[in-house]
């Protein structure tokens, strides 16, 4: 390719590199000449030229965008870098892509946010014909399958794929609803990349409309930036943004219509009004921002340095090109945050890179500008022609319009975010790796203080910009900011225990809202990402109960413990229990030690212990009447009820029980240390037992428990009609001399019935303000019954003491029938 060094250009100028074979007469090229170019001397930072006295307050260092006060400390926010003097930190590298999602839609955007970037000098290539087919053929993992309808055009703009357009595009995000701003030589409407399109602007050199462009610059860089998805020619990277050409180029490109403090001024004045959010500004001078001083820009460009902090104030992001002079600064308007304040979070200048990510021969470098300044495709880009077709074209005015593009789609896809933190998401996974300078400069080779002042953050790569950067977190209060966040773990958020394995899975396969630690953007995930496990309270152990003579100084302080005793003198029968995994009050006397042989799910609380007592007054031979209770460890009364035995053939035993209850559960916490307090139940328990000889006797189990309708929170799970639902069969077996064993199956304590809900966020406002949505779920019972082992086997030890083993072995239907409890033990009775 022929090498053109452009001297004594203008101060204002449109610079690229054209497909064709003749030199346009623009008064653009003073000279062109063959000449190999000349490696760039070392980037010298230079100090900012000493600001005056008497300088006007405005002109000041550019200050960073100012981060949320109230943020809170789960949260990790990046901190805006400051004014550097070398090359910028290293980029952020974030976690696999997770494609986000917007939860809720988006109100009509009210922030501008303009994307620009500057390019400075023309040259041209060697090729015979007078417009370029060649195409180049992308190499990004990112591709159009081959064969589909859009494939040709992808591929056929090779800057889509160096900074992997193709999944945010096909994830939905496509700068829909976002305005995007060309300042250039105006859009030539009629082409097919903007068919069906309505195009807004303004016309600043008063020519022939903002609609036409018989220059072709701006045609081209809006092609790039935002032409049509249609299978025809190429594509954009925001093809769907709605495009505002601000024509500022006549038909010869020469910058008439910023030619004046005041008509620059109104240029960026018109930014404010029109509400624009993304501008680009692929135009700039030939003049490094190193060559001037504040004391100049100041006194020679006030209007215009204060309506581009308003326009910043108001929310557009200015992308501009950094100029083709091959020079190690770049152009004054690419630099102006250097010496102008209140620009510095929302301007970014653009250098550029082949297809092979290495620098051109006459890309400017960012120097001074390199914490705001990316790297972009700008050699050779295939795009739209203002006469109806297509042309190749060079230079950072080509790299600039593909930032533009991406910001479009940020902000597409993060409505809640500032502007400053969709500059900030950019940049921080924007990248030197794989960068090679024009003399061969590597990240590995000359660091990353070097490679910064060339390539600045580095090439932008719009997959990492769209994925977490951070951790997941969940919002703790009303306001992301000030109430503060929490981090998603595996065990930080969980379902609601005793679910069936099919609801389970129905909730695993809901979409839900998280955000990103980084800046609060928000993603969807499934819940089985969200869900790692289920709630931390578990069924409990179904084995022998140990026996004791009832004395809290002979056993631990830990261990569950059931007894049955007459008292002396009378039929009255006493029956007490102690026991972290579980109630269970209903059936005490009817079942001995075997009632801890009956499925129930344990407190959720490794240190709450619930007290079960139980009266029971015989009546005649067959019938019992019984009183039961249960208490806390505190004293509380949480459950009491009636219960009725009576024996039928002379051998079966039956036995129901009622009553009411009162306690606060762990099991519909949704944050894993969430208690829900005053949940009513009504219970209800029928055993049945019939020995069949004095060495065998069956028996069978079944519970319900009602539950009242609790509302959600942000912490834990609502319920509506919800009932839980327990039943076990087994067949224990007596040998001589006290064992006993007992083998059956069981189906553990479940919800059965009801609709489960859970508020979850579903966004939020830029301010912080968390949207809620309420999300509901069907319960249906599932019947799949799981496996039990237990036995209970006094040792005949040559001791004072009575040991006694006990083991017991369970599967968990609700965790692939995997052994999931299995225990030995001894005890002591003294």
């Amino acid at each position: 390719m022929l090498k053109i060094r452009t001297d004594n250009m203008k101060l204002l100028n449109i610079f690229c590199t054209v497909g064709l074979s003749y030199v346009i007469s623009t008064g653009l090229l003073a000279k062109e000449t063959g000449a190999e170019k000349v490696p760039a001397p070392e980037v010298v930072t230079p100090e900012p030229a000493t600001q005056p006295t008497t300088e006007p307050s405005e002109v000041v260092t550019p200050e960073p965008a100012t981060q949320p006060t109230t943020e809170p400390s789960e949260v990790v926010t990046p901190e805006p870098a400051t004014q550097p003097t070398t090359a910028p930190p290293e980029a952020v590298t974030p976690e696999a892509a997770t494609q986000p999602i917007k939860a809720v839609a988006p109100a009509t955007p009210t922030l501008g946010i303009v994307a620009a970037i500057a390019g400075v000098a023309a040259a041209l290539s060697s090729s015979s014909s007078s417009s370029s087919t060649s195409t180049s053929t992308s190499t990004s993992t990112y591709t159009a399958a081959s064969g589909t309808l859009y494939y040709t055009e992808y591929t056929a703009q090779y800057g889509l794929a160096s900074i992997n357009a193709l999944s945010l595009n096909d994830s939905g995000y496509t700068g829909s609803g976002v305005k995007l701003a060309i300042v250039d030589t105006g859009i030539n409407s009629s082409h097919s990349e903007f068919s069906g399109r309505t195009i807004y602007g303004t016309d600043f050199t008063s020519t022939t409309g903002y609609t036409s462009d018989e220059y072709g610059h701006g045609t081209h860089v809006a092609s790039i930036a935002a032409g049509n998805r249609d299978a025809i020619g190429m594509r954009g990277v925001a093809y769907d943004a709605t495009l505002y050409s601000y024509r500022i180029g006549n038909a010869s490109g020469s910058i008439t219509g910023v030619s004046t403090d005041a008509t620059w001024a109104a240029m960026l004045t018109r930014h404010v009004t029109d509400g624009i959010q993304v501008s680009n500004n692929s135009w700039g001078s030939t003049s490094a921002i190193t060559s001037t001083s504040a004391a100049y820009l100041s006194s020679t460009y006030p209007l215009s340095i204060a309506a581009a902090q308003a326009a910043v104030s108001a929310g557009t992001i200015f992308v501009w090109a950094a100029g083709n002079a091959y020079a190690t600064q770049p152009s004054i308007q690419a630099g102006l945050p250097y010496y102008v304040s209140g620009l510095y979070g929302q301007w970014l200048a653009v250098v550029a890179v082949d297809s092979t990510n290495t620098e051109t021969a006459w890309t400017n470098r960012c120097g001074v500008a390199a914490t705001w300044c990316v790297t972009a495709p700008g050699d050779s880009i295939y795009a739209a022609q203002s006469s109806g077709t297509y042309v190749t074209m060079s230079g950072t005015s080509m790299a600039a319009p593909h930032v533009s593009g991406v910001l479009a789609t940020l902000i597409q896809a993060f409505p809640a975010l500032t502007p400053a933190q969709i500059v900030t998401r950019l940049t921080s996974t924007a990248s030197l790796s794989g960068l090679t300078s024009y003399t061969g400069c590597t990240l590995a080779t000359c660091g990353s203080a070097t490679m910064g002042a060339i390539f600045g953050y580095g090439l932008i790569n719009s997959t990492a910009a769209m994925s977490r950067i951070g951790s997941w977190v969940l919002p703790s209060g009303k306001n992301y900011y000030s109430d503060g966040t929490y981090v998603v773990t595996t065990s930080s958020v969980v379902l609601p225990a005793g679910l069936s394995s099919s609801v389970a899975q129905a909730i695993k396969n809901r979409d839900f809202v998280v955000f990103d630690s980084f800046d609060g953007a928000n993603f969807t995930v499934k819940g089985s990402e969200l869900f790692g496990q289920n709630n931390s309270v578990k069924q409990s152990n179904l084995r022998y109960a140990p026996s004791s003579s009832g004395s809290a100084t002979t056993r631990s302080a830990k261990a569950d413990f059931a007894s049955v005793n007459t008292l002396p003198g009378t039929d009255l029968k006493f029956g007490f229990a102690e026991s972290q995994q579980g109630s269970v009050a209903g059936n005490l006397s009817f079942w001995g030690d075997k009632a801890f042989m009956m499925p129930t799910m344990d407190s959720g609380n490794p240190t709450q212990r619930s007290y079960a007592g139980e009266f029971s007054l015989p009546f005649g031979e067959t019938s019992a009447v019984n009183y039961f209770y249960e208490m806390s460890q505190e004293g509380k009364l949480n459950a009491h009820g009636l219960g009725f035995t009576q024996t039928i053939f002379n051998k079966l035993e039956l036995n129901f029980s009622a009553g009411v209850a009162n306690d606060q559960s762990y099991a519909l916490g949704y944050r894993s240390d969430s208690v829900v307090s005053n949940v009513y139940s009504t219970l209800m328990k029928i055993g049945a037992r019939y020995p069949v000889s004095d060495s065998w006797e069956l028996y069978g189990y079944a519970s319900s428990r009602g539950v009242n309708d609790l509302d959600p929170t942000n912490r834990s799970w609502g319920l509506s009609q919800g009932a839980y639902s327990a039943y076990s069969v087994g067949a224990e077996w007596k040998r001589e001399g006290g064992d006993r064993f007992v083998a059956g199956i069981y189906q553990p304590e479940s919800l059965a019935s009801g609709s489960l809900s859970l508020v979850v966020p579903a966004g939020r406002k830029t301010d912080g303000t968390i949207l809620w949505k309420k999300e509901m779920f069907d319960v249906n019972d599932q019947v799949d019954p799981g496996l039990f082992l237990a036995g209970k086997m006094p040792l005949n030890w040559s001791i004072q003491s009575k040991p006694e083993l006990r083991f017991q072995m369970q599967t968990n239907p609700q965790n692939n029938h995997s052994i999931d409890k299995a225990s030995i033990d001894i005890s002591w009775v003294f």
